[in-house]
């Protein structure tokens, strides 16, 4: 019988996606900075990865920890939806 693999080597694992994350949140300043319109089908290919990455990580997160709790529905919503409702007004 094998050990379960260490968290590192799992594919996806949460350390990997906010880092990944990280250097697009990182791009897209940049490339708003910069108007660097010349990327924009890569930036927008990158704000579909990074929207899904969010969403696979909520995903994994309520499979593994089976908390489907409103308290816990909630909080998250909350994280993913204040800034943008914010930055509206």
């Amino acid at each position: 019988c094998l050990p379960p693999p260490h968290p590192s080597f799992e594919v996806l694992n949460r350390h990997q996606t906010e880092e990944w994350k990280g250097w697009m949140q990182f791009l897209f300043l940049l490339y708003h900075y910069y108007h660097a319109m010349e990327f924009y089908n890569l930036i927008r290919i990158l704000i579909t990865a990074y929207v899904w990455m969010t969403g696979f990580g909520n995903l994994s997160f309520f499979y593994i920890k089976n908390d489907y709790s409103v308290v816990r529905v909630l909080q998250m919503l909350w994280r993913l939806n204040f800034l943008v409702v914010l930055l509206t007004w």
